[in-house]
């Protein structure tokens, strides 16, 4: 869980660095672009803050895919996607 906060600190200390560069960029193109990967950054730390408080976040998470037979293989999140949130 540690890996996931630190994460969302990343992401905003990315964002206010993108906003800083973008303050003082000089030429319109540059400043949209670096005001583009700033709201990105923020978007990003959002969705990762909702996943955390959201109900469906519990461990072990199960995910469920549909095979092309129409059975249903489970996995768990952490074995999925190589996660860690055991901390």
């Amino acid at each position: 869980m540690q890996d996931y906060l630190a994460s969302v600190e990343q992401l905003r200390r990315d964002a206010a660095n993108a906003a800083s560069i973008r303050d003082r960029a000089a030429e319109d193109n540059k400043r949209e672009l670096i005001d583009r990967l700033h709201r990105h950054f923020n978007q990003l730390a959002d969705e990762v803050e909702r996943a955390l408080n959201g109900p469906e976040f519990s461990y072990p998470a199960l995910v469920e895919l549909a095979p092309p037979s129409g059975g249903a293989i489970h996995f768990e999140h952490s074995v999925l996607f190589g996660l860690n949130i055991d901390d």
